[in-house]
């Protein structure tokens, strides 16, 4: 009979301990799922805003997924550049990358004129 209460007790804990075991498991795979729709509205964002069409942001995502590291600091431009079918394509990825960089180039250098000013505005605080 001792027997027996074992196994009632087993049928009563078992399904509490794997429902509170699940639990975790269902609101981490919801938590995948909202995180992966946020990733791919940003990766919408991303080619859009970069002027690629769909099949070329897929090309980029190909090649680094296949090539990994080397690719990991280029820019979607430099890696389909890279790889481009044709030297019309090669010379468009070129001349958008150096348009990108350009446009990245000017505004660190704003914001490093900026930074110094500010930084010179500290020191001038300090000396009083």
């Amino acid at each position: 009979m001792d027997g027996m209460r074992h196994w009632r007790v087993a049928w009563l804990v078992v399904p509490a301990v794997l429902i509170g075991a699940t639990a975790p498991l269902v609101y981490d795979v919801q938590a995948a799922r909202e995180e992966s729709s946020r990733w791919q509205e940003t990766e919408l964002h991303a080619y859009r805003w970069l002027e690629l069409s769909e099949e070329e942001w897929r090309r980029y995502q190909t090649w680094r997924a296949l090539v990994g590291k080397p690719l990991a600091e280029m820019t979607p431009y430099e890696v389909l550049g890279i790889y481009a079918d044709d030297p019309e394509q090669r010379r468009r990825f070129a001349r958008e990358n150096a348009r990108f960089m350009l446009d990245f180039y000017r505004r660190t250098m704003e914001f490093e004129r900026l930074y110094r000013e500010e930084l010179a505005g500290f020191s001038d605080k300090k000396d009083r």
